[in-house]
């Protein structure tokens, strides 16, 4: 009874995290987030993912000549959700994620992902130490 009492709590709070970011409904087609917003109030973090992104190109489309903000929506979902994971396979569980709901199967397999994850957290431990939480974006 304690645990579903406690799920029940948990989900309670992700619903009301959802409606705060459904409240953001502005730019991005698929979350409705301002990515605009979202790169100012993040800054060179934002800049710095991004170039981590390229030069790893998951799904090929920077090798392809896509432009340099191609991946600035996932960038941008991403970096919403770092500052909560605390190990390489809590990142690699959110990158992979977020590619899956961005690309679906073109993202291919988890392991894919599994270099990247490992960039992505040592930047996050090393250069991300204070993260900006979403709620406080206007």
């Amino acid at each position: 009874m304690y645990n579903n009492r406690r799920r029940s709590h948990r989900l309670i709070r992700i619903s009301c995290l959802h409606k705060l970011i459904l409240d953001r409904i502005n730019e991005d087609p698929v979350t409705g987030l301002d990515i605009g917003v979202i790169k100012q109030k993040y800054g060179h973090l934002f800049d710095e993912l991004r170039d981590i992104l390229n030069v790893f190109d998951p799904i090929c489309m920077i090798g392809l000549g896509a432009p340099v903000d191609e991946y600035d929506p996932e960038v941008a979902t991403i970096i919403l959700s770092i500052h909560s994971v605390n190990s390489e396979a809590a990142t690699l569980e959110l990158i992979y994620r977020e590619f899956t709901r961005w690309f679906s199967s073109a993202a291919g397999e988890k392991r894919r992902y599994e270099s990247l994850a490992k960039e992505i957290y040592e930047w996050r431990v090393l250069d991300f130490k204070e993260p900006i939480p979403f709620w406080i974006l206007n």
